[in-house]
């Protein structure tokens, strides 16, 4: 069972006309983290985990799953989604640098930090996107130190790169950790 703690489940259920499949997104996490945000609609479905010792106010690191349903509808790719996402933040804070670690339709890898502003606070992104069953899937961590994101990009780029988008029809938050699952 302490395997499993290291490893975040996000579980998303789907039908298929034989029977019932699961959405599951698997990612070694490094310490202690706990989810303090869930949200559940028809169009998107987002989950917030920071370390153990912070909440919703303190926290300086972050990682947020984001199902976007609607881009199904609409054909979105990976690479599109990435370009919105980054559109809207550069909209908030002009300061935005953006580096392109991956840029494929079904899969991206970006880095981007903005420095502080009056109407902003200064932070930096490591912002994955890829195409999932249920539309497209962002993955983001999320850095409210510069300096501190620098030191620990190379880890949180590897292990972004391994967290891997699959089907199942098996339902493993039903044996794991229920504070690291959710349905999506």
């Amino acid at each position: 069972m302490k395997l499993f703690k290291k490893f975040l489940i996000i579980t998303s259920i789907f039908w298929t006309l034989p029977a019932m499949a699961y959405q599951t997104v698997a990612m070694d996490f490094p310490g202690n983290w706990y989810k303090i945000r869930y949200v559940n609609n028809e169009n998107d479905a987002i989950v917030q985990f920071v370390r153990r010792g912070y909440n919703e106010e303190t926290w300086q690191e972050s990682v947020v799953f984001h199902t976007y349903k609607w881009s199904k509808n609409r054909n979105m790719s990976a690479q599109s989604l990435m370009y919105y996402l980054l559109r809207d933040v550069g909209k908030k804070n002009p300061t935005m640098k953006t580096t392109y670690l991956r840029l494929d339709p079904e899969e991206t890898l970006t880095s981007w930090c903005t420095s502080a502003t009056k109407t902003a606070p200064a932070q930096c992104e490591l912002l994955r996107t890829t195409q999932s069953f249920e539309g497209a899937l962002s993955m983001h961590y999320i850095n409210k130190n510069p300096q501190n994101y620098n030191a620990v990009k190379q880890d949180w780029i590897e292990r972004m790169s391994k967290a891997r988008v699959y089907q199942s029809y098996f339902r493993l938050d039903r044996i794991l950790n229920k504070s690291m699952t959710f349905e999506l």
